[in-house]
């Protein structure tokens, strides 16, 4: 799992703002990719905000963060991933690296930015 947030609980209340705020302040896991060309998962990972208004979508943009699994599923790595505005279920692997979509202007149009993995260095 990721390490920086280890709480999750379960949803308190029924109303459409708690389901709303439960999901914002949670930590969820988004998916799991795996990377054919480096023999390795990528486990996705919302994170949580707490500084947003319940009333704009705007502000209410989570970041991410990519946990590392070898092919025995033990964790080699993690990192956070600069703010930016994921749509992370159109995410896929290719040898260039792993793809995730992000906000484009122009709806004709897919975006992404492309992380390569790198050896830690020791």
């Amino acid at each position: 799992g990721y390490s920086q947030y280890k709480e999750m609980r379960p949803i308190a209340g029924t109303q459409k703002s708690d389901l709303q705020r439960h999901y914002l302040e949670q930590m969820q896991y988004a998916g799991i990719f795996y990377d054919e060309y480096n023999n390795v998962y990528y486990r996705l990972v919302t994170l949580p905000i707490y500084d947003y208004d319940i009333y704009d979508e705007k502000t209410q943009k989570k970041p991410m963060a990519v946990v590392i699994l070898n092919s025995n599923f033990d964790k080699v790595g993690e990192v956070r991933l600069e703010h930016g505005d994921y749509k992370y279920r159109n995410t896929f692997v290719s040898k260039y690296g792993l793809q995730i979509n992000v906000h484009s202007e122009d709806d004709d149009y897919l975006k992404f930015v492309t992380y390569k993995l790198k050896e830690n260095e020791k």
